[in-house]
């Protein structure tokens, strides 16, 4: 395994270790497997199954849950303001942001090569306040196929936010 093998190390010698691995061990691996149908299912399982494009049922999922959230702010924003509560500023204003539904899409096959942690806004994060939030978030697996865990943190943050208010 490479990890034991980072332990102080300069990041040259990482970067050379982790050139070998894949080139020695990962590639011819893959070369075997890239042919094979099921390979390729699992492989590609979130951009086929998790994508806008696809529509398929664990996206029509997300979606329900994206709209569950969205509409369970507008409902708490609804009471906060008519019935005037205390609620903080910052509060409200982060139940108008999940209320107003920013965001194009919470699952992005734009994270299956390269994982962005972005929030994939359709309207402008003045000041990046959320992006910079979302960010705050770190990957648990640095290779590979994010897609799944990024739109776990995006559905988790909004989540938090809303149950703390």
């Amino acid at each position: 395994m490479l990890a034991p093998l980072l332990i102080d190390q300069s990041e040259e010698r990482i970067g050379n270790l982790a050139e070998s691995w894949l080139r020695d061990e990962v590639c011819p691996v893959v070369s075997e497997l890239v042919d094979h149908p099921k390979f390729r299912e699992a492989t590609l399982w979130s951009v086929n199954h998790l994508s806008q494009d696809q529509r398929q049922p664990e996206w029509l999922l997300l979606q329900t849950i994206e709209n569950r959230l969205v509409r369970f702010a507008r409902d708490l924003l609804e009471i906060a303001e008519t019935h005037k509560t205390d609620t903080a500023d910052e509060d409200l204003a982060l139940l108008r942001y999940i209320a107003n539904r920013p965001w194009v899409e919470m699952a992005s096959a734009m994270d299956f090569f390269h994982p962005s942690l972005n929030l994939f806004l359709n309207v402008p994060d003045p000041d990046s306040q959320h992006h910079n939030q979302f960010r705050q978030h770190e990957l648990r697996d640095r290779l590979g196929d994010s897609t799944r865990e990024c739109s776990q943190i995006q559905r988790n943050t909004k989540s938090h936010h809303i149950e703390g208010v």
